[in-house]
């Protein structure tokens, strides 16, 4: 194929091209309230955590209810990634208690292993990579609330095919003792989709003219060139 006709089809690629970008942030820093979010839960502070890329609050939920996050009027997408900071409070058994992220009903993580209590490594179990301190004993680190130990993770990329206007996540810790006993929290949710860079895509014949004119001036910028050599 002749250079302007690979510059040609560059171009057109590039004109097609989606570029993932953050449709939704949250950090709950602000006063609030935090439109899209309901069920379980609610604001509270991240105690220590904020010593490990939390902030100073996030979304406690200590019940067996899920919270969740809807967003309306997202524009022409086909994926949708989340990422999110996960606290794990207190006494999360590994084997016993199960953790979702349900987006539009269909599970991005659906495990039972997840918790405090006793990992291999003395560095929690679940979804992303631990990001606090090593267990250095069965009440430590602590963080705040019920004197147990606690652990943070943050879920990174969670990537999903995804083309509806709206979008539901629910953020689910199903079975919980009490909230003093055992809970989780999210802080630093962000949501990108690969929406289209082009507001409106230019017609077939109206690319194929901005391409070949394109090619056209390089093309005579290298002939101008070889003559000058």
């Amino acid at each position: 194929m002749k250079p302007h006709g690979m510059l040609a089809l560059c171009l057109l690629g590039s004109l097609l091209a989606r570029a993932d970008v953050v449709v939704y942030s949250q950090d709950f820093e602000g006063p609030g309230p935090f439109p899209g979010w309901s069920g379980a839960g609610g604001v509270a502070t991240t105690g220590g955590f904020s010593a490990f890329g939390f902030g100073s609050r996030h979304w406690h939920n200590g019940t067996n209810q899920p919270t969740v996050l809807t967003l309306t009027g997202l524009g022409p997408h086909t994926r949708l990634t989340l990422s999110f900071y996960l606290a794990l409070w207190d006494s999360v058994d590994i084997g016993d208690d199960n953790f979702r992220v349900i987006l539009d009903g269909n599970d991005l993580i659906n495990t039972w292993a997840i918790g405090n209590y006793y990992p291999p490594g003395n560095t929690s179990v679940g979804p992303g990579v631990h990001i606090t301190g090593p267990f250095t004993g069965f009440y430590s680190p602590d963080y705040g609330r019920a004197g147990f130990r606690d652990a943070g993770r943050q879920v990174s990329n969670l990537t999903v095919p995804h083309t509806n206007s709206t979008a539901v996540f629910q953020f689910w810790y199903t079975n919980p003792e009490w909230a003093e006993n055992e809970s989780f929290g999210i802080d630093n949710v962000v949501v990108t989709a690969d929406l289209r860079e082009l507001t409106a895509i230019p017609e077939p014949s109206g690319m194929l003219l901005v391409a070949t004119g394109a090619a056209m001036l390089v093309w005579r910028r290298l002939r101008a060139r070889r003559a000058q050599a």
